[in-house]
């Protein structure tokens, strides 16, 4: 059916054919233009940043978007109500919560459509940063706060790209010991923790960690002074 008023008559029909008074329902129809097809964020994901990305696919008969994000599926007190989104697309920040969102057409001349499903969606903490690591002779120790559960994954590497790791580690410890790289230099630092519902969250910003080179004999072993390893400044 287009889009209209319309009315709507019904009647029973009893074993004899005797036939009831009519029913009359009057009811409009507005279903166009339809509601765009959400795309992020899929409904149940889950996102540990500071800023979510909303978008949609374009309608052909679009002049306008609406978009509203609230925490009840009510949408009365909504946390953002724009209608006047000419793009497919939003980054919105957002404290960790629980959060629904929904989008719609308005035509040209105001012509406003109907809401397309409410989408729930989760934004959890993100990592917190890494501490300055323990450092003895021979190892580096990391401590992570992380959540019950969380599978870490650490990584040390010898540029900001982490094109070459110096040490790598998978682990439900929060504590991470690593060899210590002997030669010494400039290295980076970065972590990520894995769910138990198996949602990978995003690397921490790359944290830099200059160590001292072990002093070397003409064989090639470190050199021990007082006890403790020779080494050279960074």
């Amino acid at each position: 059916l287009p889009d209209g008023d319309y009315v709507l008559r019904a009647r029973a029909i009893d074993e004899q054919g005797l036939e009831s008074a009519d029913a009359i329902h009057r009811f409009r129809l507005k279903a166009r233009p339809e509601a765009p097809i959400a795309a992020a964020p899929a409904p149940g994901s889950k996102w540990r940043t500071a800023t979510v990305p909303f978008s949609w696919a374009a309608h052909p008969q679009a002049w306008r978007y609406r978009l509203q994000i609230a925490t009840t599926a009510d949408f009365q007190q909504p946390l953002l109500d724009r209608d006047d989104l000419q793009d497919t697309a939003l980054v919105v920040p957002l404290p960790p919560g629980d959060y629904l969102w929904r989008v719609a057409t308005t035509a040209a001349g105001q012509d406003r459509g109907p809401w397309g499903d409410a989408l729930r969606f989760a934004v959890r903490p993100q990592p917190a940063a890494l501490p300055p690591p323990q450092v003895t002779d021979d190892t580096l120790a990391f401590q992570m706060q992380g959540e019950p559960g969380q599978v870490f994954e650490l990584q040390l590497g010898r540029d900001a790209g982490f094109a070459s790791l110096a040490g790598s580690e998978r682990t439900a410890d929060t504590r991470i010991v690593l060899p210590k790289p002997q030669e010494g230099g400039v290295f980076h630092v970065r972590y990520r923790a894995v769910d138990p519902d198996g949602f990978v969250g995003p690397w921490t910003a790359p944290q830099q960690l200059v160590l001292p080179a072990c002093v070397r004999s003409g064989f090639g072993d470190c050199l021990q002074a007082g006890g403790r390893l020779a080494v050279s400044p960074p």
